[in-house]
Order: structure tokens, then sequence, then C-alpha cells
């Protein structure tokens, strides 16, 4: 566990990632600086998963949390799910995931950052989205849920800030994601 006065402490947990590899992602300055930044959005503790599955070659970056311990988590309205207080968290990761890569490996910049959130039975992984590699400004209109993706309107290279599903059931299982 990593932490200083202005910033909420960080825990790195490690899946299929080495321990090259975890040393660049353990750096203190990096940890710091995303705790510092985390702590906008995070009450106490941020504990981020990272993960490499290297049968697919896919890296990812994830805050885990619950709603409750958001300070700013979305919400709600007739268009859909807004996302746009979630921004300053997604910004964080991609900061974090930009520094260890220009650092150590340009190919970190490929792993896919996101939140993900559970609630009771839900959990939802929402995943920046945008220009590669994405800054973190905007979402994926595609939530990871129920073992898989759902997509709202819009498109994964532009991003979204408000999720438009065309499904009841899809909207109302990310509403319980974020306890509403």
């Amino acid at each position: 566990m990593v932490g200083n006065d202005d910033a909420v402490a960080v825990t790195l947990q490690f899946r299929g990632v080495g321990p090259q590899y975890q040393n660049y992602f353990s750096q203190p300055e990096f940890v710091g600086a995303l705790g510092t930044a985390l702590g906008a959005c995070q009450v106490d503790e941020a504990v981020v998963l990272i993960t490499y599955d290297s049968e697919n070659w896919i890296g990812t970056i994830t805050l885990e949390s619950s709603p409750d311990r958001l300070v700013c988590p979305g919400g709600f309205s007739d268009a859909g799910v807004d996302l746009t207080a979630m921004s300053p968290i997604g910004v964080a990761l991609a900061s974090y995931r930009d520094q260890v890569s220009s650092t150590y490996d340009i190919r970190i910049a490929s792993f896919r950052v996101g939140v993900s959130l559970l609630r009771n039975t839900h959990l939802c992984t929402f995943w920046i989205g945008g220009q590669y590699p994405p800054d973190g400004s905007a979402w994926s209109p595609c939530v990871s849920f129920a073992g898989n993706e759902h997509c709202a309107a819009g498109e994964k290279t532009t991003g979204t800030q408000i999720l438009a599903f065309d499904s009841d059931e899809d909207r109302r299982y990310v509403e319980a994601c974020f306890g509403r």
C-alpha cells in the first residue's frame, strides 16, 4: 500500500503480470500521483487491479470499488446513465497507464483502463473510450457485466458521457451497479 497526506492510499493487485512489470507499475512516484488524482473521487483506499492475459495479449488496469466509496459516481436522467462525474477517475487511470508506458514499455499504452463497480450481486466494468490511447475524459458506450459487453448508443472511438441503452434491462442492471 502506498499513500501520502494529499491522496488516497493505493493498493495494487496483479494477475498475470510478471515481477519486472509489477515493479514498473509499482514505482512510488507513479502510484503516489495516481493516489493524489484518485483522491478527488475515491473515499479511503483505492484498489487497482492490473492484469495481463498472455494468451490473448490483453492488459487491463481497473479501479475496483463500490459506488459507496465514490465521491463522484454516475448520475441518472431520462437520457441515460451519466458518467461525466466519473471522468476524473478515467483521467487518473489513463495518466497512470501513460506514465508507466512512456517510462518503461510503450506496449502498456494498449492496456484497457476502466472502473469496476460491485454492488450486491451486480458487477459492472466501465471502460474509458476515445481515440487511442484514450485519455480517460470519455467512456466507452460498452459496459462489461453478466459475462458480456452490453453497448449503449455511441462509438468506442469517440467515447461518450451518457450511456443511452436501447434495452431497459441493460439500463436497470447498470443502475443497480450504482445502487439505484
